[in-house]
This record gives C-alpha cells, structure tokens and sequence, in this order.
C-alpha cells in the first residue's frame, strides 16, 4: 500500500524550514531559476504548481507544510488558493511573499473587479517582490514592504531574443507587433478606445504595405478580422522591428528584446508604464463614457498613490521626453507618425528606452529574490516587519452583487454553482430568463442571476461566461477551502443583499441551505428540476421548506413520480427550457453552407469525434462548406489534431472555444445547420436556440434529447447514433434543394413555438408558478434545514469556529428555535449546537435527537463526517491508553480525509509507505519503510486506516506486528463519499 498522491510526498532536505514556492501550474515559470539559487544558499525548496481546487485537499498547502515553513512565495493572486496560503502562514506565524509577476499598472490595481485585498494595496502578504525601482515607489506609497528584485521569468529573455534573430534570414521587409496585455483588467468602453486605435492602425499599416503581427487578447483579433500571432513572445520579437503594445509587462518584453516600443494609452487615467514612445490620443476620451465617474473616484481616493508615481515616474524620465504624436492631428495621421517613427528610430531615443528599462526591471532575478528569501527567513531587520499592518483577508476574485431595485417589481434570483463549467445549460436558462423577464415587465418580476463560484479565473479568462454590463448578472466568489458554514453564510448575505422575494437553488446542497436560510425573512423556494439524477432526490429529501417545483425537462418527457411526492399538494408543473424565437425571413442558404456544433467538446458524452467523419465525408463528395466548432471540453486539442490529420484545415474549419451568448446568436443567425452526434447528451439549450434562428438540427436517434423534439425530414435530419455517412448524404441532398432546406429551416422555428418552448411563453408561465407561491401564507415552523447538510457534502474544517457558532446560534433563533443547549439536550431545550471536533456526539446520536424533534446546528461543518470520526476517535482512544507516538498507515486516497489528526501534532510521529524512499516526507512528518518503521519512527502502536483494506494494510504492517507494535485498525468509508 502506498500514501503516494500525486505530489504530496516531498524530500527532507538539510534545513527543517524550506522556502515554499506557490507557481500556477500550465502557465510560465514564475520562479524560474530560483529553487537553485536558494539551494546553493542552503535552503530547501519546495516548489508547488497550483491547478483548480488542489490547494483544498493536498500538496505542500498543507498546514503542516506551510508551519514548518521558512516562508511562503506566491506568485499568482489570480488562483483561488491564494488567500488560504496567506490565512495559513498568518496562523503559524510564517512569513508570506508576493512576487509580482508583472508590472504594475493603474487600471489593473485601480479598476480591477476581478481581485480582493484591494488589490495591492496593501498586499495581503508580509513582503512584495517587484520588478523594478519605478513600480516598487509605487507599491511601497500602497503600505507594502518591497524589495526590487526584477521578475525571474525575464532572466536571459534579452539573450534568447538575440539567438533567434541571429538565426532568422535577414529582410528589408518591415515588420510591426501589435500586443495587448494578457489579462486586461478593463471595461466596455475601454476596450472600445483600444479598439478604435487598433482599428487606426490596421488600416495605417496595410496603406503603408508594412508587415504586421497581432498578438491581442479578448476576442480582439476576430473583432478586427485579422489573424492571431500564436507564436511563442520571444519568436514574435525576433521577427518584429517595432512593437506597440497597451501598457503591459509586454513594454518590458519588447525593451529587453532591443525593439522600439510605444505604449498605446488612450486613456484618461495616469500611464505607470512609461516608454521612450507614447500614443495617447486624448480625442479618444469619449464624452459621454460611463467609466469616467469610477475613474474620477478612483483618481480622488488614491491621489497620493498617483502623484508619487508621477513623481518616481518624472525623476526617471526627468532626461527623457517620451516622443508623443500631437494629439490635434486625425487619428490616421497620429497612428502613422507613430509607425514611423518606431521603424527609424533615432540613437537618443533608443538611449532614453533603456534608461526607462533600468527603472523597470532589474537583472540577475533569481538570485535577487533567492537573496530576498534568505533574508526573510532568517528575519533579518529591515526586510521583514512582524510589526507591518496586515491587509484584511477577502476572497479572491470577482465579487459583483449590484444593487437591488426596489420598486413595485418582486425580485427573483436564480443561484447557480459552478467550479470547472461556467457555461452550462443552467447558466443559460437563467440568462435567457432574465433577459426575457426584463424585457416583459407587465409580468410583475426581475429576474437575477447570482453566479456563485469557486474558481475565479473561469470569469476572467473565460469572460463570455459572465457579462459584466449585464445589470442582472452577479458573481460570488468563494474561497475552495473556507469552512462550510463560512461558504454558506456568504451565499445568503449575497442573495439578502439582492433582496430577493424568491429563491432559485437549481442544484446544490449549498444552494438549498441557503434557500432555507431566506425563508426565515419570508423569501419563497421554487425547485427546478434540470435532471433526474440521484443527487437532486437526495437534496430534495434533505429539506422541507420549498414551495414549488418545476420539471424542465422538454414537454414531451413525463415528471418523474418521485418529484411529484416531494411536494404533496404544492404547486408543481412541467415547464420545459424555452429560447429565444427570432422573426423575420427564414436564413438564406448561399455556398458555402454554414454547419456549427455547439457543446462541451468531450467525446464520452458528445461524440465529438464522430463530427470529423462526417465533415470528410461531405469534402469527398464536393460540397462546399465551413464548419464552426463552438465551445471548450477536455478532447478539444485532440479534436483538432485529428481534423488536421484527414486535411480538414482552416479553409473550412474554424474552432472558436467558448464565446459569450451574443457571438454564438451572431454566428447562428448565418448559419445553415447546427450538429449534434451524440448517443446519451440531451438537447440542452444550444438546439433549441438554433431551432428558434431558424437553423436545420442534424443530429443523432438518442434515447432522450434533441431527437424526440425533431421529426426527421420536417423539422430536421434525425440519423442512428454513429451514422455520420448518412448525415452528410442528407447534408449534402439537402444543400442541392434550397426550397426543402428553407421549408425545414421555418419549420424549425415552428416547431418551438408549438411547443410551447419560446422565453416568453416560459416566463409567463413561470410567473403564473412566482404568484401563486407568493400569495401563499408561509408556516413558521421551527426547523433545522439551514444549518444542515449531506454528511458527505462537509469540504473543511472552518478557521473561525466561534463566530461560526454564533451565527449557528442566530440562524437557530431565527428558524424559531427558543432554548439552545451546548453539546447534548438539555431539559427544556428545543435545538442542540454540536462542534465537531468534541469526541461527542455520534451520527447516531444527531439522528436520534432529531427523530424526538430537537434541531442540531453542527460547527463548523454544518455535518458529521463518520471517516473522519471514527479515525479520529481511534486515536483519542489510543491516547486515553496511554500511547504516544502513533504511527499512520493508510490506504491510497485516504490521508488527506484524515488531515486534521495531522495538525493536531503529537501523538503523530509519521506514516509507514512500503514505497516509502529515504528522505521522504508527507504533510512535514516523515515517510518510512515498514522494515525501517521502527528504527526511524520507534512508534508504540500503529493506526491502520482504509475502506475494507485491512488484510492489505495488516500485510504492509506485519513487520512491526512481529516487534510487538500494537496495530489499531479503522474502517472508514470510500474516498467517493468525500468531496
């Protein structure tokens, strides 16, 4: 057997306080040269590369880790991980640093509604390692400890840019690059003056003939229609004579590779980014933008931050008179001065450049934040303050709970929770809902969406999964491993905030709880049933308090016997996913035909790679067609691979990753046929939607989904799953007879409307479902629904147990609750408050004062996890008699359920790993070999915990077994329990 899981067993190296480096796993190096540097200082390093909601369980974010830690280093403040690892080394005492991967800019710091802590300012860590002396002036007059250290990622991109351009055919052919920044933190209308000098200086360069490379982010190279540079940066700069670029680390990038560089700033905020060359057109700063009322806030409340970058910015360029394009002149005209002045740069001006990049990166990084490092954790004065003001820990990520209009309008919210898909059917139902609602008010409500996430960065780098200019769109971030109740408590703050007259919970036991919770102030719970799966029944069983309940399933499906027993004599209905449905002339058919999927590009659901023989078969047969791939999933490199490999390149296949609702309505609107080859996905909303446009549906016999709602040969094509031959020969039959294919078109679109599937018949009907629910008097019934949970829905232990037990306590009282006791009943008492790490009570115990009546609030778990109880218990049981160093030997899977015996230090003295190698270390407590057991570790008794594993685990431990050890074994249940 073997604790092994993934990354988690780390070398004990020659210092019991290692320097733990916190990368994000899948981008650059951040630390790239450091682990090194600080080896050669005689520091151990360990090096963690964070990915989705890994910190929650594993790795070196581990508490026992980060206490044995010398200091901690983060490096990405977009990962939701981040304020865990800072919240930990606040608790051991352990010094924390953030390295700045990036310059710093003032719309990212001052405008960013995508990060906490304010963004810098302060930083929520003890130091700050930034990349040169012009931003650390800046980020020292924010409160931050800093030290220059430059940005170990850069170290050597000079010299590499150089080998590249030595090796490339000379050409008198000029060349431009063209970058934006790589996560803008920007919106609407800044994005429409970045676009409007992009779209200068398109027209400029293709007039003067000069080559150009555009490397833009956000869509912004299909918006020009122009090509994406997708080669690696130092490549791009190896080819390039002249880079413009929105003020970015890209500046710094382009001035190490020798390049000409201008920030295009078109602004009306302070440019901390300076260059030799600057584009700032002021006739872009629109009159009318409703950005600038944020940024004169902005400007007002950090004044003093502004005027010391000025100031630091001044001294460094107190020689250098950036050369800037009179601002007077036609927009056309400023954007060629500007080209023309990069490619024939003047020999001061390139001088003037690199005095700005002294000031912007310093060299040698590694070594500076290695040198940095050792300095912190030998807490030498002057570089680490115990006594700095620490900023307030808040979640990372967005945070958006617009303000609730309270007119005569009743408000709705709809709560979806999303971790890895914030594109989903259910996502898309609950805009389509708002939309409709807002735009049908004599129905009496406002619907709202409150996006509750706990992986931020699908909102930054997926953004068309969240429109930010939408007033009924809002986003809740939370933490992946905050304590339960925190988690809860934060959901219902949000939805009080919206003030909301009805709860959605779609689906979550979160979602539920917190439904529960609005009931106490008279908010109603309508269920929509999305699925038939058994979580949903189990939810649905766990609580008493709803209202309505809603079957989505298409009309042509029957609801399930079960949903109809939840809610006897309450309201309840069939209300299938209803789309847009769009007027006007049925689409016109012109060569070459329009073929679009749309879905999760996976092939185990999907069948996506059944799409590629059909598209060959229709190029073997000639007939003249781009497809569109729409959307993102695990199979989409591999999509792509076996495309190209049966020669289906970009003349006729353009793969667009997910897009955001108003793109997939464009493309479908000059569309012919929309696609879908699988064997057991349902319709979901992207056929019904392309069916409202007026797009033909292909698609394959499924058991349940799009096939049932299309009749083959009226309303579309309807092939047996894997036919793909046939499919393209109907395609193709099709594309020869325009008349049958815009009789099928319209009768599409017909087809949702007589089945009652268009937005606005749904909303009036779900309206009809809001007014009954509430005219409803609402029972006030004591109950314990919202500070409960499924046993196996617990994820963390909370780090603030005694406000979690006062908000218990409220939550209690407002259920109805009188008299709550502490621990067990109490006589007279009518609710029990339980903690869960007090050795009593049991599960059976919960169960049973529940069954006589009495509710239970659990802290802080709002649930009893029996694993960990009973792993737990065994070891209090073997310190009740008298052991001391106990040793743990678990089955795979099962250490990080039992991490909380590990914090609580002794009597654990390490795990027994029959692959264990010498050096080993897992959650900072040594790794040994059975054989080696006994030498290393001179255990008293051993606790053996697994699933059914103890023959395995008895096997693995008979060596001490012979030494006369003890072993205890524990049974506890499989890790598909836990989440």
């Amino acid at each position: 057997m073997s604790i092994r899981e993934g990354k988690h067993v780390v070398k004990r190296t020659q210092t019991e306080s290692p320097v733990v480096l916190y990368g994000c796993r899948g981008r650059v190096d951040q630390f790239r040269g450091v682990p090194a540097e600080l080896e050669s200082r005689g520091l151990a390093t360990h090096y963690e590369r964070l990915w989705g909601d890994e910190i929650a369980f594993g790795g070196h974010a581990h508490p026992c880790a980060i206490r044995l830690a010398g200091a901690v280093v983060c490096a990405d403040l977009t990962h939701n991980g981040h304020v865990r690892i800072v919240r930990m080394a606040r608790h051991y005492e352990t010094p924390s640093v953030l390295l700045v991967d990036g310059v710093v800019e003032w719309s990212n710091v001052m405008l960013n509604r995508w990060l906490g802590f304010r963004h810098l300012r302060p930083a929520p860590e003890d130091i700050v390692l930034c990349s040169g002396t012009i931003h650390a002036e800046i980020l020292a007059k924010m409160g931050n400890t800093v030290v220059t250290t430059g940005l170990p990622r850069l170290d050597g991109f000079a010299e590499t840019v150089a080998r590249i351009r030595k090796q490339q055919e000379c050409t008198a052919h000029k060349c431009v690059l063209v970058a934006t920044a790589n996560f803008p933190a920007v919106q609407e209308t800044a994005r429409a003056r970045i676009l409007m000098c992009l779209e200068t200086l398109r027209d400029a360069l293709l007039k003067m003939n000069i080559g150009v490379m555009w490397r833009l982010t956000g869509g912004l190279c299909k918006t020009l229609g122009v090509e994406r540079d997708t080669r690696p940066l130092v490549e791009s700069l190896a080819r390039t004579d002249a880079l413009l670029t929105t003020a970015s680390t890209v500046a710094v990038e382009g001035m190490l590779a020798n390049v000409p560089t201008c920030v295009v700033h078109p602004h009306p905020w302070p440019l901390w980014v300076p260059g030799a060359w600057v584009w700032s057109p002021t006739v872009m700063y629109i009159a009318n933008d409703e950005q600038q009322g944020e940024v004169q806030r902005r400007l007002a409340e950090s004044e003093a931050v502004c005027q010391v970058a000025a100031d630091g910015i001044a001294r460094r360029c107190k020689d250098i008179d950036p050369a800037t394009i009179t601002t007077c002149k036609p927009l056309r005209q400023q954007a060629t001065e500007v080209v023309e002045a990069l490619l024939s740069p003047d020999e001061s001006r390139l001088a003037a450049q690199q005095r700005l990049l002294d000031g912007m990166h310093t060299q040698d990084s590694a070594a500076r934040v290695a040198e940095a490092l050792e300095q912190v954790v030998s807490r030498k004065p002057g570089v680490f303050d115990d006594a700095k003001e620490r900023a307030a820990l808040e979640p990372i990520g967005p945070t958006l709970i617009r303000s609730a209009d309270r007119s005569e309008v009743k408000t709705v919210v709809s709560l979806v929770v999303s971790r890895d898909r914030p594109v989903s059917a259910i996502a898309s139902w609950s805009r389509c809902m708002g939309k409709t609602f807002a735009s049908t008010p004599t129905l009496g409500y406002q619907f709202h969406t409150l996006h509750v996430t706990t992986n931020p960065i699908q909102y930054v780098e997926s953004s068309p999964a969240f429109d930010s200019d939408d007033p009924q769109q809002h986003v809740l971030t939370l933490e992946p491993t905050e304590g339960t109740a925190a988690r809860l408590r934060r959901i219902v703050d949000a939805l009080a905030a919206l003030k909301a007259d009805v709860v959605i919970p779609n689906e979550g036991d979160l979602a539920f709880a917190a439904c529960a919770h609005l009931r106490n102030s008279g908010a109603r719970t309508v269920v929509v049933a999305h699925h038939d799966a058994s979580s949903l029944r189990q939810e649905l069983a766990q609580y008493t308090g709803l209202d309505a309940i809603v079957h989505a399933g298409p009309e042509y499906a029957s609801i399930p016997d079960w949903l109809s027993d939840v809610l006897p004599g309450g309201p309840d209905a069939r209300i299938a996913y209803g789309v847009p449905v769009h007027d006007g002339q049925c689409p016109r058919h012109a060569a070459p035909l329009k073929i679009v999927s749309i879905g999760t590009v996976m092939h185990d659901q999907m069948r996506v790679f059944d799409l590629i023989p059909l598209l060959a078969h229709l190029q073997r047969n000639r007939v003249a067609f781009h497809f569109h791939l729409i959307g993102d999933g695990p199979d989409l490199d591999a999509w792509i691979k076996r495309a190209a490999a049966e020669g289906l390149g970009e003349d006729v296949v353009t793969v667009h990753g997910q897009l955001a609702p108003w793109e997939v309505e464009l493309l479908l609107k000059h569309a012919d046929f929309s696609v879908l080859a699988t064997e057991m996905e349902g319709a979901g909303m992207a056929m019904p939607e392309a069916m409202g446009i007026g797009v033909v549906p292909c698609v394959t016999d499924a058991s349940v989904g799009a096939s049932q709602l299309i009749r083959d040969g009226v309303e579309g094509v309807v092939v047996p799953v894997g036919a793909m031959r046939v499919m393209a020969e109907r395609i193709a039959k099709l594309s020869h007879h325009p008349d049958a294919l815009t009789a099928m078109s319209c009768a599409a679109r017909s087809r949702i409307t007589s089945e009652g599937l268009d937005a606005n018949q749904m909303a009036m009907r779900y309206a009809v479902i809001f007014d009954e629910v509430i005219q409803d008097r609402l029972p006030k019934v004591p109950n314990d629904d919202a500070v409960r949970l499924q046993p196996a829905k617990i994820i963390r232990h909370s780090d603030d147990a005694p406000a979690c037990d006062q908000w218990l306590r409220e939550s209690l009282a407002a259920s109805g609750y009188i008299s709550i006791a502490d621990g067990t009943p109490k006589a007279g008492c009518d609710a029990v408050l339980v903690r869960a790490c007090d050795r009593r009570p049991t599960l059976e115990d919960v169960r049973t004062w529940r069954a006589a009546g009495l509710g239970v609030a659990i802290s802080p778990n709002l649930s009893l996890d029996e694993s960990e109880l009973r792993a737990e218990r065994a070891l209090f049981d073997l310190c009740d008699r008298g052991f001391r160093r106990v040793a743990l030997c678990t089955a795979p899977g099962h250490t990080q359920r039992i991490a909380r015996l590990i914090e609580h230090g002794p009597p654990i003295v390490g795990f027994i790993d029959e692959l264990a190698l010498q050096g080993d270390t897992h959650m900072g407590l040594p790794v040994v070999a059975p054989e080696d057991a006994v030498r290393v570790l001179a255990p008293d008794a051993v606790l053996l915990i697994g699933s059914n594993s103890e023959p395995a685990l008895l096997k693995t431990c008979a060596p001490l077994h012979e030494s006369g050890v003890p072993l205890e074994c524990v049974d506890i249940a499989p890790v598909d329990r836990f989440l």
